[in-house]
């Protein structure tokens, strides 16, 4: 008997290695600690640049799924929106050292009034809500570590941004640049776990029978 548990260990291990090693590169993830958040957005009507820079010594929290506002200032608003798009998802790979993310519900609200430099003969007014996350993006990086989770996600893209000069409606598109860094928390593989598991219930039962059955040990 000792030998069949013996086989079984062999057989729950082989099979535990090749389903985490075929499967559990890919985990997904439970939330994102961002200690830098940076937006520049080019409007080119105006010629101007809406910089944010959000590097900070204690991290933003954000749950991965969550419709919430990340960043909120005067001039800014960060946010998931559950009226654009899907709840926020993301997975990273620990052999391919990447982060995937899917944001189709990121949205950026845009305000500003005033002259945007002085001595210019227009004033401008905006107010708008645009996507950050649309078929215009372009994934510059991301990248991410398995050793201690942080990561870069980096991406660039233009968004339609309407506002008024002088009192006239006027429309543009704005280029923007958008960074994210941190570190990611991630979740548990289930199919790896059940099967650990399942393996260790299959042990535990063999030794039960040996116990009862004392005639059936080899």
């Amino acid at each position: 008997m000792k030998k069949i548990i013996l086989s079984i260990s062999f057989i729950m291990l082989f099979a535990f290695t090749n389903v985490t090693g075929a499967k559990g590169e890919i985990i997904g993830i439970k939330s994102l600690s961002i200690d830098q958040l940076h937006l520049s957005a080019y409007v080119a009507v105006a010629d101007m640049t809406f910089p944010h820079d959000g590097t900070s010594p204690s991290p933003l929290q954000y749950i991965m799924g969550e419709y919430s506002t990340i960043v909120s200032t005067d001039e800014i608003d960060i946010y998931f929106s559950n009226n654009y798009g899907n709840r926020p998802t993301g997975t990273v790979n620990t052999v391919a050292n990447t982060i995937d993310v899917d944001f189709g519900s990121l949205r950026l609200n845009l305000r500003y009034d005033g002259y945007p430099y002085p001595g210019l003969p227009y004033f401008l007014h905006v107010n708008d809500n645009v996507s950050l996350w649309d078929g215009t993006k372009n994934i510059t990086s991301h990248y991410y570590n398995p050793l201690d989770g942080s990561f870069s996600l980096e991406w660039t893209g233009s968004t339609p941004v309407n506002g008024t000069v002088n009192g006239g409606s006027v429309s543009t598109d704005a280029d923007y640049y958008f960074l994210l860094s941190g570190k990611a928390s991630t979740v548990p593989i289930p199919g790896a776990i059940w099967l650990f598991g399942s393996g260790l219930s299959a042990l535990a039962f063999f030794r039960k029978k040996v116990a009862k059955y004392p005639s059936i040990k080899s």
